[in-house]
């Protein structure tokens, strides 16, 4: 096989993987149905990935190395200001609500391993790391830009990691499970899917903006 029908193949078993993996799950998921999307037999599955988990971390790896591609590169020739951590901030968690709507596959597939395989979304995150991703960075910049605004009084004095934190589970909770809970739980009736998941965009804003700005109504101009 050369090396060109190599990674085709390889970058096709991958991405049935990513459709399986988002439809059955970790566990549901299994090496024949990926073997028969990808439109290869399931020996060849195992030659670039002897187990099934070994196939889901190295799925991991390459969602988290590719779920944002160049969005802080854009960012960041359009956000360059200095001092205006509120509105930087505020730009930064709408980026990442972007990264987590480009592909609902990818963002089912995290979170699920968030919640069934943790131990290996750290490795694979640590991994990813390693290549400088740009994706992985809009946390690192939305840390940075609480402790600047923090230190320059405009930001409460909150924990920095507790508001990631908040910040990573509203936007997943808003574009995975958002539209049905409202529609379940809550009995909305919804019938503009986009209009709707804008709306709780604003609303996860007012939330995190409120909770950490002193004096936050005053400075979002209500």
């Amino acid at each position: 096989m050369s090396g060109s029908n190599r990674i085709d193949s390889k970058t096709r078993i991958l991405e049935s993987a990513k459709a399986v993996f988002a439809q059955k799950g970790s566990h549901g998921a299994t090496m024949d149905e990926i073997g028969a999307k990808a439109g290869v037999n399931k020996a060849m599955v195992y030659y670039y990935f002897n187990s099934k988990e070994n196939l889901y971390y190295e799925l991991l790896c390459h969602l988290f190395m590719t779920i944002g591609d160049d969005t802080i590169a854009d960012f960041d020739q359009e956000n360059n200001e200095g001092g205006d951590y509120n509105g930087i901030l505020e730009r930064l968690i709408l980026l990442m609500f972007r990264m987590l709507n480009e592909n609902t596959e990818k963002t089912t597939i995290l979170i699920d391993a968030v919640v069934k395989e943790p131990e290996m979304v750290v490795r694979a995150m640590n991994r990813s790391r390693s290549t400088v991703n740009p994706a992985l960075n809009v946390i690192d910049r939305i840390k940075e830009v609480v402790e600047k605004g923090k230190d320059a009084g405009v930001f409460r004095d909150i924990d920095t990691n507790s508001v990631c934190v908040s910040i990573i589970g509203m936007g997943a909770i808003l574009h995975i499970m958002g539209l049905p809970l409202a529609q379940s739980f809550l009995q909305i009736p919804i019938t503009d899917e986009k209009g709707f998941l804008q709306d709780r965009e604003k609303s996860v804003l007012d939330l995190v903006l409120y909770g950490i700005v002193n004096g936050g109504a005053a400075i979002r101009g209500v």
